[in-house]
Formats: structure tokens, sequence, C-alpha cells
């Protein structure tokens, strides 16, 4: 299962549908472009980054922060909310202190 937390000051993302074989797995195809995305938006202000294997963890510091930050983060949060609502058995979306 992919574990997704997203905060206010960046977002975690973490494990494999496991749904189907790799190069089919739609549930998996679509977080990941979705998070691949998001990287490509708030590449320019990230301060801290994890790309261990299975696991994407980006943070930005609060004096790097902007509305631009926070709009990123609301179309992650909610095109993997879309993306949970399909496939809830492999996916888990967690808002942590999203407020």
């Amino acid at each position: 299962m992919i574990t997704a937390t997203i905060r206010n000051n960046g977002f975690r993302v973490e494990g494999h549908a496991h749904m189907a074989p790799a190069g089919q797995d739609v549930a998996c195809a679509g977080v990941s472009a979705l998070v691949g995305a998001a990287l490509n938006m708030v590449d320019w202000m990230i301060n801290e980054q994890d790309q261990t294997k299975g696991i994407m963890d980006v943070t930005v510091v609060d004096n790097d922060r902007d509305e631009r930050l926070d709009a990123v983060i609301l179309m992650l949060y909610y095109g993997l909310l879309n993306i949970q609502q399909q496939y809830p058995d492999y996916l888990r979306v967690v808002s942590g202190a999203w407020n």
C-alpha cells in the first residue's frame, strides 16, 4: 500500500500499491504522476528532500513558503484523495498537520 502524508510544509509518499505488475499498476502510476508534477512545481523552494527507494519526502522551511506552495500541496492532496476513492485498498492519504 502507498501511504501519502500531506503536511502544510511538504509531503511524504512511501510504499507501492502492488495492485498489478510493474508497468501495469494504474494506482502507482497515478500517484507517481501527481507526486512528480508536485515535485517539479516546488523544486525551486525545496530545502530538504529524501528520495530513498520507495520514499519521497519533501519539506520546505517556513521562510521559503508562499501561496504557490499552498496551491501545489492542495493540488496534490485533492488529486491523491481522488485516487484513494477509486483504489482505497492501495492508497492511504493522511493529512498530517494540515490546517
